[in-house]
């Protein structure tokens, strides 16, 4: 998407911190002594997460969350883990459902069911995903040939309670390093933080309400974070809240496969992008906007909105008034009524949800061929036009757009 939130950094870290803790792998830097204070504070975090019984190996996982955004905005999420692997993780936000999955290094995404390009940046993080899973069961880490862990003592929080910090340097990713804050009365994981080497931004989970639940039929028990709140440089960007999870469901293999791509993409009726939108009017040509786009991110800052969603792009606001001008639109989540700067040109506008008939296109296929061709599809099957095309772009480089129709 050319704006879209960080999800992919915020699932990798929900997913790394699925069960309580965890960390990456990495070479050894301390020997293997029980005693070392990394190895004590280790022992006691994973007899805080899981019970005496002995637990099980944990081959799959399946776990349903919801991200809910400081505005007010949702994110569906599904994600699927088996085995070393196999991941996929289902995401829906504004009736539109995006896919990531991998099988063996093969990774692969769809809009709506459409095969669509995966940036390596976002495939490197999706390959990591059951790795990280696997190692956010703790006892993993007890073997120093594969951790690098540094003990920095205990550290008292703004709330007058008390951390003890552990961090991890992985080899198998230079330049990152992630730091665990145990709460030094439970020794459960209370924050996550991560960073990498030339960038200053900072990546935070903080966890919360912790459950135990059943891991294995032998009774074996874990305690589970269900509420992961997620911060960007200090400000609070989402809270997950985990709905349901299930230790080594049975999994279907045709999750992870590939679908087949189709040389004609599909035409499918739904209802179309709606909610709170930040909104630029574009004079220019419709296929130059990086300049408005630009305009418009700045005026979002400004006013301390929160991007909630994909670039669109339409000639009129509402109903079926298709006004003589472009506009440039991002979905935004904010608790203020009114902008706090003010300025021409922009506003905040709502986008009521109406059927569309939609396609997902990859490539430069004009727009007015597509929505002719929705049009056509439309008159098929006895549905009117009911206001403006709205086209909404999934990739900086606007190879990835869906096309929406409104109908009646």
């Amino acid at each position: 998407m050319v704006i879209r939130r960080n999800t992919t950094r915020r699932l990798l870290l929900a997913t790394i911190t699925l069960i309580g803790s965890v960390a990456l792998p990495s070479s050894c830097r301390h020997p293997e002594d029980p005693e070392s204070p990394e190895q004590v504070l280790l022992s006691r975090a994973i007899d805080a997460i899981w019970s005496p019984v002995d637990a099980p190996e944990i081959e799959n996982v399946r776990l349903v969350s919801t991200m809910r955004h400081p505005g007010g905005a949702t994110l569906g999420l599904e994600t699927w883990i088996s085995g070393e692997d196999r991941y996929r993780v289902v995401r829906k936000s504004f009736n539109i459902t995006e896919v990531h999955a991998m099988l063996g290094d093969e990774v692969w995404a769809t809009v709506d069911g459409t095969l669509v390009p995966v940036g390596e940046a976002d495939a490197d993080q999706i390959r990591r995903q059951p790795l990280l899973f696997r190692v956010s069961q703790l006892r993993p880490l007890r073997d120093t040939k594969r951790f690098d862990l540094e003990y920095e003592g205990t550290e008292t929080l703004d709330d007058g309670g008390k951390v003890d910090r552990l961090r991890v340097r992985p080899v198998q990713s230079p330049g990152m390093e992630l730091v665990f804050d145990f709460r030094t009365d439970s020794h459960l994981l209370r924050r996550v933080e991560l960073r990498q080497d030339g960038s200053e931004r900072v990546e935070a989970l903080v966890l919360d309400d912790y459950r135990e639940l059943v891991a294995g039929d032998g009774g074996s028990r874990v305690k589970v974070a269900f509420k992961l709140d997620s911060y960007r440089d200090g400000r609070l960007l989402g809270t997950q809240i985990i709905e349901e999870i299930d230790f080594n469901p049975q999994v279907d293999e045709a999750l992870f496969l590939e679908p087949a791509q189709s040389s004609d993409p599909a035409v499918i009726e739904k209802d179309c992008i709606a909610g709170l939108f930040a909104c630029a009017l574009h004079d220019g040509a419709p296929d130059d906007f990086r300049d408005t786009l630009g305009d418009l991110k700045d005026w979002i800052a400004d006013n301390e909105f929160e991007v909630a969603g994909p670039l669109v792009l339409t000639d009129g606001l509402t109903g079926g008034d298709a006004r003589p001008a472009h506009w440039v639109c991002v979905p935004v989540s904010t608790t203020q009524e009114e902008p706090k700067e003010p300025r021409k040109g922009f506003s905040l506008t709502v986008l009521d949800r109406r059927p569309a008939l939609c396609a997902t296109i990859v490539g430069a296929a004009p727009l007015d061929r597509v929505v002719a061709r929705l049009r056509r599809h439309a008159e098929r099957r006895g549905r009117t036009p009911s206001g403006p095309a709205l086209e909404i772009y999934f990739s900086p480089d606007g190879n990835t757009r869906q096309i929406q129709l409104p109908v009646q």
